[in-house]
C-alpha cells in the first residue's frame, strides 16, 4: 500500500511540472523586424538543471515563406528564466512555448503569440492576416492556439484597418465568404473595394483575379480593356496573353506564341518564365521537333540543368539521333558538375538527383548504341549518385548487367535494391534468375528474400515513423462531380489522400496513371478516400475551370474521384507546386506532404496510416 501511494504521489509530482501556464513578458513591448527580443518566464512549478534545461521554441511566421523554429535555452535566476534573441527581417508575427523535457507550457493550449510593429508603432503589414490564417487552423506546424471565427473575422477587420489596401487580406476574406455560401456579398464587397480605389492602379490590378473568378463578366471585360490600353505591355497584358495561350490546344500556336511573349515581357516573373520555357519544350517533344526544342533551350535557358535531358531521353527512347542524344547529355552532365550552388539553387533542384537521373539516361543512351561497357559505368556512377533510389534506373542497370552474365554482381547489387522495398517484381525476379545462374537452390533462394522482405518491411516502418509530421489538417469543403459534399469533419475515422493536380501540369498528367492504380487498389476499403484535387484551371469562369477538369477526366477514362479546388484547399493546406500528395490520419492529422510520389511509395504511406491505431 506505502508503494502504490508513494508511486502515485511520484507521477503527480511529475506531473504538476507545467500544471498551470506561466506568465510570459516580452521586451520590447512594440517589437520590431530585427530588434534584439528578450523573453522572460515565471512559473511556480517548472524545475530545471543543466541536464533538464528550459527551452524556448520560438515559431516565426510570414505569409510568404514557411514558418521557422528557433530552440532557445533559457537562463534561469531564480523562478524565472529568460532568453534573448533575433528572428528574420521578414517575419511579421511569432509564438512561442517552453518546454522543460516532455513537459510543454503552450499558455494553455493558446501558444502565446506576439506581433511586429513598424517605427510609428503600427503592426507591420501581413501580422494580422497571419494571426487570422493561424487561427483559422487552430494554429501552425504542431503549435496550438484557440480556434475562433470571431477572433478570425476580428484580425482580418484589424489587418484591413491598418492596411487597407492590402489585397492579400481581402482575398483571404472574399475565399472565405465562398467557402460559406456569401459569394454575393463577396461581390458586393469587392466592386465598393474597386469604387472606392479607382485611381490606384497597383490595388485595381490584383483586384482583376477577383472579378474573373466570381464571375463578374461586365465589369472584367470593361477593367481588363482599359487597363490593357494604359498600359499594353502591363501584367493585365501578360495574364491575358498567357490566358489564351494556356486555353488554346494548338502546338504551333503554342510554338509561336512561347517565344512571343518571352520577348514582349522581359520582366515577367521568373517562375511564369520557366513555366513558358517548359512548356515550350514540352510541346516540342510531343511533337518531336528535337531539334526546334534544342534551339530554344540554346537561346532561352543555356545553363539549364534539366532540361537538355528532357529532350535527350525523348531522343532515346524513340531511338531517334543517338550520338546527338548523348552528346546533349555530356553537355548536361558538365553543367550540372560545374554549377555554382546559386546556380543549383535558381533551378531550384537537388544536384546529387538532377546528375544521377542525367547520368541514368546518359547510360540508356549508350547502351542503345551497343557501347555496353561505357554504359555500365555510367549505370554505377548514377546508382552510387543516387544511392539506389531510383527503381527504374536499378532494374535497367541490373538487366544489363545479367545479359553481361555479371550474376555475381546482379544477386549482390539487387538484394541492396530489396532491402529498400520489397515490392520490386522485377528485381526479384532477376535475383532469382542470377542466383539459379549461380546453381544456388531454390529453397534457399527462397530462404534469402524471405528474410530480406522482412528486413526492408522494418526499415520502412522506422523510416515513416520518423518522418511523420503532425499538424492538423484545415476543415475542406470540396464538391463531387454529383454535387455531393466531401468534408475533412465528415471523414474522420478515415484515412485521406489529397492528391493536387492540374490539367495544364504535365509531370501531374504522367502521376494520374498511377494515382488510378492507387484508386483501384483501395476502392473496396471504406477506410480509404482518395480525392484527386485539381488546384486550378485556366477560363473565365469557375464552371469553365470545372468543366475542363471534367472533360479531362472522361476523355481519359479515369474513375477515381476528381474534385475542382480553383485554389482554395491548396491555399489552406500551403500546396505550392504540383504534383503533391497529403495524407491525413483517422483522427484529422496529417502525416506526411509528398512530391511526386511513386505509386510503390503512395502505397507504403497508405498501408503504414492503416496499421496506425
Amino acid at each position: 500500500m506505502k508503494r502504490k501511494l508513494a508511486i502515485t504521489i511520484l507521477v503527480l509530482i511529475q506531473h504538476m511540472v507545467f500544471a498551470q501556464p506561466g506568465k510570459l513578458e516580452l521586451t520590447p513591448k512594440f517589437p520590431k523586424p530585427q530588434d534584439e527580443l528578450e523573453i522572460v518566464y515565471t512559473t511556480g512549478f517548472a524545475h530545471s538543471t543543466p541536464e533538464t534545461p528550459v527551452t524556448a521554441e520560438i515559431l516565426s511566421v510570414n505569409m510568404h515563406e514557411a514558418p521557422q523554429l528557433q530552440n532557445i535555452t533559457m537562463v534561469q535566476a531564480g523562478k524565472k528564466w529568460t532568453a534573448k534573441f533575433k528572428l528574420s527581417s521578414t517575419a511579421v508575427h511569432f509564438l512561442v512555448r517552453i518546454k522543460l523535457k516532455d513537459h510543454v507550457d503552450d499558455n494553455g493550449g493558446k501558444a502565446w503569440r506576439f506581433v511586429f510593429y513598424n517605427t510609428a508603432r503600427q503592426p507591420v503589414k501581413d501580422a494580422f492576416l497571419a494571426r487570422a490564417y493561424i487561427c483559422s487552423m487552430g494554429g501552425t506546424k504542431d503549435f496550438s492556439v484557440k480556434k475562433s471565427v470571431e477572433d478570425e473575422d476580428n484580425y482580418l477587420k484589424d489587418e484591413l484597418k491598418y492596411y487597407p489596401g492590402n489585397i492579400d487580406a481581402f482575398s483571404y476574406k472574399w475565399s472565405r465568404m465562398m467557402e460559406n455560401g456569401k459569394t454575393e456579398m463577396a461581390k458586393k464587397e469587392l466592386l465598393d473595394v474597386y469604387n472606392a480605389n479607382k485611381e490606384n492602379k497597383e490595388l485595381v490590378k490584383d483586384l482583376v483575379p477577383w472579378f474573373d473568378r466570381l464571375q463578374m463578366e461586365n465589369q472584367i471585360v470593361q477593367l481588363k480593356d482599359s487597363l490593357m490600353r494604359a498600359t499594353p505591355k502591363g501584367e493585365i497584358a501578360f495574364r491575358e496573353r498567357m490566358k489564351k495561350l494556356m486555353t488554346s490546344e494548338s502546338p504551333s500556336f503554342a510554338i509561336a506564341e512561347i517565344p512571343a511573349i518571352l520577348t514582349d515581357f522581359p520582366n515577367m516573373p521568373a517562375g511564369a518564365r520557366e513555366m513558358l520555357i517548359e512548356g515550350m519544350v514540352n510541346v516540342c517533344l510531343h511533337q518531336a521537333f528535337f531539334e526546334k526544342a534544342v534551339e530554344f533551350i540554346d537561346k532561352y535557358d543555356p545553363e539549364s540543368l534539366t532540361k537538355y535531358t528532357l529532350v535527350a531521353k525523348a531522343m532515346i527512347e524513340k531511338g531517334e539521333k543517338l550520338p546527338i542524344a548523348v552528346h546533349l547529355l555530356e553537355k548536361e552532365i558538365d553543367l550540372i558538375n560545374h554549377a555554382t550552388p546559386a546556380q543549383v539553387a535558381y533551378a531550384g533542384v537537388d544536384r546529387d538527383l538532377t546528375l544521377g537521373n542525367a547520368q541514368y539516361i546518359y547510360a540508356l543512351g549508350l547502351h542503345k548504341q551497343g557501347k555496353n561497357t561505357q554504359a555500365l559505368q555510367a549505370f554505377d556512377s548514377s546508382y552510387q549518385i543516387l544511392h539506389g533510389q531510383n527503381v527504374s534506373a536499378n532494374e535497367d542497370y541490373l538487366q544489363l548487367l545479367f545479359e553481361e552474365k555479371k550474376y555475381e554482381h546482379v544477386v549482390i547489387l539487387s538484394e541492396a535494391c530489396l532491402l529498400t522495398s520489397n515490392e520490386h517484381p522485377k528485381i526479384t525476379e532477376l535475383y532469382k534468375s542470377a542466383s539459379q545462374k549461380l546453381n544456388v537452390p531454390q529453397r534457399e533462394i527462397d530462404l534469402q528474400l524471405d528474410a530480406i522482405r522482412k528486413k526492408a518491411q522494418d526499415a520502412m516502418v522506422k523510416t515513416l515513423a520518423n518522418k511523420m509530421l503532425n499538424e492538423t489538417a484545415p476543415e475542406f469543403h470540396l464538391k463531387y462531380p454529383d454535387g455531393n459534399s466531401a468534408k475533412l469533419s465528415n471523414l474522420k475515422g478515415k484515412i485521406i489522400v489529397l492528391d493536387f493536380w492540374a490539367t495544364w501540369c504535365q509531370p501531374c498528367i504522367a502521376s494520374l496513371p498511377k494515382l488510378q492504380e492507387m484508386h483501384d487498389k483501395y476502392k473496396s476499403n471504406p477506410e480509404v478516400v482518395i480525392l484527386a484535387v485539381d488546384k486550378s484551371e485556366t477560363g473565365n469562369t469557375q464552371m469553365e475551370r470545372e468543366q475542363k477538369m471534367k472533360d479531362f477526366i472522361a476523355k481519359n477514362k479515369y474513375a477515381f474521384n476528381a474534385l475542382y479546388d480553383d485554389n482554395a484547399v491548396a491555399d489552406k493546406y500551403k500546396v505550392d507546386g504540383i504534383p503533391a500528395t497529403i495524407f491525413i490520419d483517422r483522427n484529422g492529422v496529417i502525416r506526411f506532404r509528398e512530391h511526386g510520389l511513386e505509386d510503390r511509395e503512395f502505397s507504403k504511406r497508405v498501408d503504414f496510416l492503416l496499421q496506425q491505431k
